[in-house]
C-alpha cells in the first residue's frame, strides 16, 4: 500500500508468499508447483478453493465496499489531483 519494496524474507514473514527460493530456481519451482496442481482434477481444485474462500467471502465483499467508498470519496480531492498532476509532469 505504501509502494515500498518488500524483500523476499519480509514477504514470507508477512504471509504474502509461502516459499522463498533463489532467483534461478524460481521458474523451475513455479513450474513444478503448477504441474502438481494441473495433475489434480479441476473439480477438486474448485471445491478446495470454494471451501477456503466461502467463509471469508462476506468480509471480502465488505472490505471491497469500504475500499470503493473511500476511492469514490478521494477521487478528485485535492491530494488526488496534485498526485495526478505530479505524475503527469514526471512523464
Amino acid at each position: 500500500m505504501s509502494s515500498e519494496w518488500v524483500g523476499a524474507d519480509e514477504a514470507l514473514r508477512m504471509g504474502l508468499v509461502w516459499r522463498v527460493c533463489a532467483p534461478e530456481e524460481l521458474l523451475p519451482e513455479a513450474r513444478r508447483h503448477a504441474e502438481i496442481l494441473a495433475a489434480r482434477p479441476i473439480s477438486s481444485l474448485m471445491a478446495v478453493k470454494h471451501t477456503m474462500v466461502e467463509p471469508i467471502r462476506p468480509g471480502i465483499a465488505a472490505a471491497s465496499a469500504r475500499e470503493n467508498a473511500h476511492f469514490a470519496e478521494l477521487m478528485g480531492a485535492q491530494a488526488n489531483a496534485a498526485a495526478l498532476a505530479d505524475f503527469n509532469e514526471r512523464r
